[in-house]
């Protein structure tokens, strides 16, 4: 299953021209239910589709 993500950030006016250097965590439970609604329960795949990705991909995969 592929889905096409936004990841957007409000910069509140700021240019955001800084290097990032922190890591960020992101609940993406509502995705594994979505994905456990259509195929069943058990372990799954989603490939999110980032355009802005150094490699235009990742890969979540839950038990």
């Amino acid at each position: 299953m592929q889905l096409a993500v936004l990841l957007a950030h409000d910069a509140n006016g700021d240019a955001c021209e800084a290097w990032l250097t922190e890591d960020y965590r992101f609940d993406l439970r509502v995705i594994r239910d979505r994905y456990r609604e259509a195929y069943g329960r058990g372990p799954g795949e989603v490939v999110l589709l980032l355009d802005d990705a150094p490699s235009g991909r990742l890969v979540y995969a839950f038990e």
